[in-house]
């Protein structure tokens, strides 16, 4: 993934919380989502890159 690049992850509930709810707010065997957007990353040889 490049910098500035967005990736969509989602998490089947076997590897997420299962039937364990950490919150009222996700309910017992969700699937998750999450939107992931690469902001900067830092490259021991060529320092910091950043989308902005």
């Amino acid at each position: 993934m490049k910098v500035g690049g967005r990736r969509e992850i989602i998490v089947p509930p076997r590897l997420g919380y299962g039937n364990q709810s950490p919150s009222p707010l996700i309910p017992p065997g969700s699937t998750l989502v999450f939107v992931v957007d690469l902001l900067d990353s830092f490259s021991r040889t060529t320092g910091w890159s950043k989308a902005w």
